[in-house]
């Protein structure tokens, strides 16, 4: 992958720009936004700019704004006064123009056409083109977009349990209130993967097959209940048997009476009980009953055999009902993904996903659309690239895959590293997907943000192994850093750049995630508070200042 040369890079084709946090993104997206007004005449209502959050949009439309003021001014003086990244950043765009009148207009028009800029956010995006092209979209004209659909969501999960508990055994229901399964829970699980049609869903078998062993679960527990309440007293003497206890239970006459009023107690209602003690109630199945010795004659009786087929269909399916549980999941995800369009159309509403989804499926079904949105924005700048998704790449590829042909551009610019996070959205096999999609690669190689000496470590850690991601198709890409630093830090203790905090689990600290958090959480603020009672003391300076809260 070669080095991106934002001031050569030619304005076409498909292209990936790779660049890890701090090394000028938002810079080179708005340099390149100055070329394309400058060198391919375009308006800011012709260059579509996509981020993915609506501060992330707000900031770089400011960016661009003070980039095209900027650059204007260093027009009409003919000089430069900015000195970040370089000095004399827009000398280069003063030397490629033919006529500095001409340049001057063409800034000119955009400083004051900037409310008209195609800045936005990639679901303001879907819904603006949705909004210009409802009929081909199948709209209504009235459609009004909420911003969370939990609570549709909500309703439609009670109604799916309502017709899941009339069709679901009692033991079934029983099990899954003793690991605390409610319709908030279920909805909780699946609720991400919803709006998300291309996850490929993976379960256990059918509801309906295991349904039928719960079934019999039931039917034997009721039978064996049956059974103890014509003739409990029997049962009771045959295991309470002085000789028989002696010879087969060794002293566990208590375990055995536990049992014997537990079962007593679940006789007194009529479904199984939430918590059943196997380790208790073994006592009452068939082993050891049925051994003979010498010295005692085997008991017996129907009430072990059914109780030991009991127990013997509980373990069983205790053990599969995890499966269970996620094959009701994967129920209630197919359940929302069918029901979910249909009552939003009754109430004549759109969600953030419910966009996405409509403009990918109308440039599926209206080739026109990608044509016109094409000829509409002739180039696209993608920022934050990583945190896409198949849906929202889709779109970009249906739009823009015939950009060599039509002379259109697109810049895709993200970082793959952290496109693996994917609890922050991210889709680390889309990213690469488009990756391989591209014409051109680039990346961007200096940090400007961070202290060399961090960036000199983070180079050194990551040396180490040839596949540090375990993933071929990701890469660390070293890069370097400024060249000055103007104010060094100095503490009482030598700091290294990069440290290590070990996390170490005893009997007193949790592994939970919660426990973990709120040790980051405390570490984090007691090393802050270190520095700064270092920096009252004139311990702890940056350059000559002692460190304060506002560093």
């Amino acid at each position: 992958m070669q080095k991106l040369d934002p001031y050569t890079i030619p304005l076409e084709s498909i292209n990936l720009i790779e660049a890890s946090a701090g090394t000028g993104k938002s810079w080179t997206v708005t340099y390149l936004y100055l070329r394309l007004l400058l060198e391919k005449n375009l308006t800011v209502d012709q260059i579509l700019v996509v981020t993915f959050t609506d501060a992330a949009t707000k900031e770089l439309r400011d960016d661009i704004r003070e980039r095209i003021v900027g650059a204007l001014q260093a027009f009409e003086d003919k000089t430069s006064e900015s000195g970040y990244p370089d000095d004399g950043e827009y000398i280069q765009l003063i030397n490629n123009s033919d006529d500095f009148e001409v340049s001057i207009r063409q800034l000119n028009r955009a400083k004051l056409s900037m409310d008209e800029a195609a800045v936005f956010t990639i679901h303001s995006f879907c819904q603006r083109s949705l909004s210009e092209n409802a009929f081909e979209a199948c709209l209504p004209f009235a459609s009004e977009l909420m911003a969370d659909d939990s609570e549709i969501m909500q309703k439609l999960t009670d109604d799916f349990w309502r017709h899941f508990t009339k069709k679901s055994p009692k033991s079934l229901l029983f099990k899954l209130q003793q690991k605390s399964i409610t319709p908030d829970s279920l909805l909780k699980d699946i609720k991400h993967a919803v709006g998300k049609p291309y996850l490929k869903i993976c379960g256990p078998l059918t509801i309906e097959e295991k349904s039928e062993k719960w079934q019999l679960l039931e039917s034997t527990y009721h039978e064996a209940i049956k059974i103890w309440r014509a003739e409990n007293q029997e049962i009771t003497r045959l295991l309470t048997n002085p000789d028989f206890e002696k010879h087969y239970y060794k002293n566990l006459l208590d375990n055995i009476e536990t049992a014997i009023r537990a079962v007593h107690s679940f006789s007194l209602f009529d479904q199984i009980p939430f918590k059943i003690d196997l380790k208790i109630m073994k006592w009452l199945g068939t082993e050891p009953k049925l051994k003979k010795t010498a010295k005692v004659d085997p008991i017996d009786h129907k009430f072990f055999h059914t109780w030991q087929d009991f127990l013997d269909l509980w373990t069983e399916l205790d053990a599969k009902s995890d499966d269970f549980l996620n094959r009701t999941r994967i129920e209630l995800i197919e359940y929302l993904q069918a029901q979910l369009p249909v009552e939003k159309l009754r109430l004549g509403v759109l969600s953030f996903d419910d966009l996405l989804l409509k403009l990918q499926k109308t440039l599926k079904t209206h080739p026109q659309l990608a044509k016109d949105l094409r000829e509409k924005y002739k180039v696209a700048l993608i920022d934050e690239f990583q945190d896409t998704d198949p849906i929202q790449y889709d779109i970009f590829h249906s739009i823009y895959k015939e950009s060599n042909k039509k002379g259109n551009a697109v810049f895709f610019v993200g970082d793959p590293k952290q496109a693996i996070y994917s609890f922050r959205g991210g889709d680390i096999h889309t990213y690469l997907k488009a990756k391989n999609d591209t014409q051109t690669q680039n990346t961007l190689k200096k940090n400007w943000r961070s202290h060399p000496d961090l960036i000199k470590a983070f180079n050194q850690l990551y040396s180490i192994c040839d596949n540090p991601f375990k993933d071929d198709d990701i890469a660390y890409v070293e890069v370097d850093a400024r060249d000055k630093v103007s104010e060094k830090m100095s503490t009482a203790q030598a700091r290294s750049s990069l440290n290590f905090w070990e996390y170490e689990f005893d009997e007193e600290t949790s592994s939970s995630t919660a426990a973990i958090r709120q040790k980051i959480a405390n570490s984090v603020a007691g090393d802050i508070a270190q520095l700064l009672n270092d920096g009252l003391a004139g311990q702890a300076k940056i350059g000559e200042k002692p460190i304060s809260g506002g560093d």
